[in-house]
């Protein structure tokens, strides 16, 4: 798994992650996201455009992360995923938890106080 992050202009906080998150590779997406939460209010946009699969491990580093970003008075909104990965979230009922979007673009236009 490849990951990038990058503080944007509007402080929000730009995470790209490629290829698998399972259990081998999804400590490198947790230690990638230490940055963004420690921001004092994590606003986090996770670009999954090149995310192939995600495995339980790496649902629970994106769960671990929402809550820490949600209990800072901050949010983690998820985009451009793949249809498999949408499948699991869905299947494993996150879909419901996360806010999902098409684009970088609607996540961005979401209003701030939707987490």
């Amino acid at each position: 798994m490849k990951t990038t992050c990058r503080q944007l202009e509007n402080g929000r906080w730009l995470v790209c992650a490629e290829g698998e998150a399972d259990f081998g590779t999804s400590p490198a997406l947790d230690a990638e996201l230490k940055a963004p939460l420690a921001d004092p209010r994590p606003r986090l946009l996770l670009d999954l455009s090149a995310l192939t699969y995600i495995s339980s491990a790496g649902l629970r580093v994106l769960l671990r992360a929402r809550q820490r970003a949600c209990e800072a008075g901050g949010w983690l909104r998820l985009f451009g995923l793949q249809p498999g990965v949408t499948k699991v979230f869905e299947e494993a009922m996150l879909a419901e938890i996360f806010p999902i979007f098409a684009s970088r673009e609607a996540a961005e236009a979401a209003p701030e106080e939707a987490k």
